[in-house]
């Protein structure tokens, strides 16, 4: 088992009941784990019938959860930016700056920026107190807009340091203020930023893509949508080089005399097929439809022994 685990996949396929389990069979081995909630709509509240919150809560022996507050990440994240401002810009341009920031929390992008810091931050800040963390992420298409955006910000990055450079250039040869490149590059104070801003995309590029300590198990239900969205994100994560340690297969219906229930698994049947063949390069595994919610110690930990048993 690694270090790090994301869960992932199409909103309500039980991606948190997974992550949940994997969690706990994680704990009852021995490894203290973290559990970590980086979804808006919060379950795990739900599943351990415990209130959460964004600070560690003990659930179980070795185990502990976190549910972050995207809203506050993201207002925490602003915050931290006008401080940088005030520390660098002309102090008669920061107000309007700090205007248009307060404007951007409701921006798209925003709370990606703030939660992927959130994430980093804890990996950095919690491995060395714990044996695993596993996060239980959003839907699929908010995910992958998170664990990609790394790549995004890096070439970002670049091309802002590249511009400032290029102006720091033009005002040396107007002013000659500047006798030496590396001196005005080392004391300017915007370039300072977005390469300390640099230095922690490229560490956070290095965390998601190490094979040797951060895995991605998506979750999926034998059903169509489900099957193109996944077959869609293992595409994603196979371009960012992210390790797929497996495709879990949620609710798979028992072997049943029901009449209803036998046609049901029938369709099931033909999905697993498609699902078999389709991500045939990964382990599969199968976990049954539970005749009751998956909530509560007692119920997951018989949904997790299923999982573990599965899991090498």
């Amino acid at each position: 088992m690694k270090k790090i685990i994301f869960f992932g996949g199409k909103g309500g396929v039980g991606k948190t009941s997974c992550a949940s389990a994997y969690a706990l069979a994680s704990a009852k081995s021995g490894d203290k784990t973290l559990l970590v909630s980086t979804d808006i709509a919060h379950s795990l509240s739900d599943i351990f019938n415990k209130k959460l919150a964004p600070k560690e809560k003990k659930i179980e022996e070795n185990l502990y959860c976190i549910e972050i507050d995207a809203d506050e990440e993201a207002k925490k994240y602003i915050e931290g930016i006008k401080k940088n401002i005030s520390e660098s810009i002309d102090p008669n341009v920061v107000e309007e700056i700090k205007k248009q920031l307060d404007m951007a929390y409701v921006s798209p992008g925003t709370q990606e920026n703030a939660l992927f810091d959130k994430i980093m931050d804890l990996i950095e800040t919690k491995i060395g107190g714990y044996k695993r963390i596993v996060f239980d992420t959003a839907p699929t298409g908010a995910t992958l807009r998170l664990i990609s955006l790394y790549t995004l910000l890096e070439d970002w990055i670049t091309s802002l340091i590249k511009r400032r450079k290029s102006i720091l250039n033009k005002f040396e040869i107007a002013s000659k203020t500047f006798p030496e490149l590396e001196k005005k590059y080392k004391d300017d104070p915007v370039l300072k930023i977005l390469e300390k801003r640099r230095i922690e995309i490229l560490k956070g590029r290095k965390i998601l893509t190490d094979k040797g300590n951060t895995g991605f198990y998506l979750v999926i239900t034998p059903e169509k949508l489900s099957i193109q969205e996944t077959d869609r994100s293992v595409k994603i994560l196979e371009d960012l080089n992210i390790s797929i340690e497996g495709i879990i297969v949620n609710r798979v219906i028992p072997e049943t005399e029901d009449e209803f229930l036998s046609k049901r698994r029938k369709v099931q049947n033909d999905k697993m097929e498609e699902i078999k063949d389709l991500f045939k390069e990964y382990p599969i595994i199968y976990m049954p439809l539970f005749d009751n919610e998956v909530e509560g110690i007692d119920t997951l930990l018989k949904y997790s022994k299923i999982l573990a048993d599965q899991i090498s």
